[in-house]
């Protein structure tokens, strides 16, 4: 587009595209981030069993289940964001999209379908937490530590913004969830209920994994950001990690002001840091997206070639690929008369 002065304006310097672009790459981050120390606890676990100790298994299948189920998903979403913010040339094959959205979407499914996996997470950080509250734990441990918070105490939003703190409002918004489901299941053991819990408190249940899920990504992915010691680098991706946690918890304010762990004065706090944010991102945002370096031969984009000059590679791309243009037994000779005939109409000086 083109402002007042006929100067081309790029389209990253429109506010509503960073609005909707820069969460998708927060949560690409995100997800990368925490994945480095999935995959690290994942290969302790495998050299721990050759060894005959199996005391990671079940945590590590919580991580993998619970990064499956939303990781994928929030791919798709993102996908879709990308294509819609390119509008009708993001819907061509040309750009690469559609392809790319094809092989994610499987993701979703295969394996087993996500509503069903997270259950299985939410299942999981239930049982945990009645042990804990019952007394047959003295602590929660590894990935449900957080359990032995104190989830009534609330905290001010503006101290916990900018860093690894934020991880609290999940942590105690998983905390209210799980009280809110044994009230449901009254005092027995949460497993003893499994159908109730996958046919009447389902939702519930859902709710719980998609926020343990968020307190393991965002706990994850700062833990990796301390091997980071370039100071630009750091900040950029703090400032990632930061409009991750604000977009999840302004997704999800609802329950969260329900649940107390917000108040909704905290809403315009959140959504004043999520206006900084997407600012303090504007001229690192192509770097961070090209850093991934995905190369042209999984792409297969003419948009996101680097000459710019997209509209150019669209028209070469038609030529050479399109069935219609190889061949004009894809066209019936009768509409191509019709085409021929009307054009001579419209242009009686051109030759056809």
């Amino acid at each position: 587009f083109r402002d007042s002065k006929s100067a081309e304006v790029p389209v990253i310097d429109y506010q509503l595209q960073r609005a909707r672009l820069f969460p998708v790459l927060a949560q690409a981050y995100a997800i990368s981030l925490a994945f480095i120390e999935v995959k690290a606890f994942v290969e302790q676990m495998d050299r721990e069993t050759r060894e005959g100790v199996f005391s990671k298994l079940q945590e590590a299948h919580i991580f993998l289940s619970g990064g499956k189920a939303f990781y994928t998903s929030w791919c798709m979403k993102g996908l879709m964001t990308c294509m819609q913010c390119t509008g009708g040339h993001g819907y061509s094959i040309y750009s690469g999209i559609p392809h790319v959205m094809y092989g994610a979407f499987s993701m979703t499914i295969l394996e087993g379908e996500n509503t069903m996996i997270a259950l299985q997470v939410g299942r999981f950080v239930l049982k945990q937490f009645h042990r804990l509250r019952s007394g047959e734990d003295s602590k929660a441990k590894g990935q449900t530590s957080y359990l032995s918070l104190e989830q009534g105490v609330y905290e001010p939003l503006s101290a916990l913004l900018g860093s690894e703190k934020i991880v609290r409002i999940f942590q105690k918004t998983t905390l209210w969830l799980c009280q809110e489901l044994l009230r449901s299941l009254g005092e027995d053991e949460p497993l003893s209920k499994v159908d109730q819990l996958n046919t009447q408190l389902g939702n519930k249940l859902f709710e719980l994994s998609k926020f343990h899920t968020l307190v393991f990504t965002t706990e994850l992915a700062f833990r990796s950001l301390q091997s980071v010691s370039h100071f630009p680098t750091k900040t950029a991706l703090t400032n990632l990690l930061s409009l991750f946690a604000v977009e999840m918890a302004l997704e999800n304010s609802a329950l969260m002001v329900v649940a107390k762990v917000l108040a909704p004065k905290d809403l315009l706090l959140l959504r004043q840091s999520r206006e900084e944010l997407l600012d303090a991102l504007h001229y690192d945002s192509l770097i961070l997206a090209e850093a991934f370096d995905i190369g042209k031969g999984s792409l297969l984009s003419v948009i996101g070639e680097d000459n710019d000059d997209q509209y150019q590679n669209l028209l070469d791309a038609a030529k050479k690929f399109g069935l219609l243009n190889q061949s004009k037994e894809f066209l019936i000779e009768q509409y191509f008369e019709h085409i021929r005939k009307t054009s001579l109409a419209v242009f009686p000086d051109v030759k056809l």
